[in-house]
């Protein structure tokens, strides 16, 4: 079975700047990459583009701007229904990664974008999502040195205890397997009302995040973990990732649906999500 590295491209600049976090990842995961775009078929197209001969071209332009650095690499204009055609030809190319971002000709109506949203709630492909602030890829993810060390990529995992903010975990252990990377735990728990309960709550969440290092064993991959009290989780996570020198973040779909405070950083974050 091909793996396959999938991204939607709308003709917008916006959507172009995923291009470049694809690119790396191909490269690394040494899969394929495929550049599509969905000409809508019906009004309230996501489309820039007057006709499907227009999508064509730019769509070969970015193929062509993509040769060279990953080994296959190929693009496809469909008409159709955008989302319903992204998510079944994420699902019947068996996609290992979907890559986009959130916004392009499809506007911020939602807080993820319309096509970045929908794509996050209509299939199961790893995403990774990059932001309108996401302007590059971080360097460490180039395979950069400094001091004539190779950097190594810093991965943060947002966690609150919870089976479902933890789920993203195999999905970011994977990750970082790609990229020689290390995890960064950073488990958020409830800011308690007296010293005392802050105490316990930090203690708590520390014995979680320590057992959860323990049931990834995988003695290769480097994992350190950080407990945050707070009462503000997305705040704090995103806070945190900064000050760990994170060059990517990684959160589940549930936790990101809770409260629109989480979903939130998608739009402000500079550094890529996966999800």
């Amino acid at each position: 079975m091909s793996r396959t590295v999938l991204v939607p491209l709308d003709g917008s600049e916006l959507a172009e700047r995923a291009l470049p976090f694809a690119v790396s990842l191909a490269a690394r995961a040494r899969t394929t990459l495929r550049l599509i775009h969905v000409h809508a078929s019906t009004g309230g197209s996501a489309s820039v583009f007057p006709s499907m001969e227009a999508a064509e071209n730019h769509v070969l332009s970015a193929v062509d701007r993509a040769r060279g650095r990953v080994s296959v690499v190929w693009g496809d204009v469909m008409q159709g229904d955008v989302v319903r055609t992204l998510v079944h030809e994420a699902a019947a190319r068996h996609t290992t990664w979907i890559v986009m971002t959130s916004g392009g000709a499809g506007g911020e109506g939602r807080w993820a974008g319309r096509i970045a949203a929908a794509m996050i709630e209509g299939q199961g492909a790893p995403i990774l999502l990059c932001g309108p602030a996401a302007n590059s890829v971080p360097v460490a993810f180039t395979g950069a040195t400094r001091a004539g060390r190779t950097l190594v990529p810093n991965i943060a995992v947002a966690l609150d205890g919870t089976a479902d903010a933890e789920s993203v975990v195999p999905l970011a252990a994977r990750f970082a397997r790609v990229y020689s990377a290390r995890l960064t735990l950073i488990c958020v728990s409830p800011d308690g009302s007296m010293p005392a309960a802050a105490a316990i709550a930090a203690r708590d969440m520390a014995g979680y995040a320590d057992t959860l290092v323990e049931r990834l064993d995988e003695p290769d991959l480097q994992v350190s973990r950080r407990v945050v009290l707070s009462r503000d989780p997305a705040t704090a996570f995103t806070r945190a990732a900064v000050e760990e020198d994170a060059d990517a973040m990684a959160i589940s779909r549930t936790f990101l649906g809770r409260d629109a405070g989480t979903r939130a950083i998608i739009t402000t974050a500079r550094l890529p999500f996966l999800i």
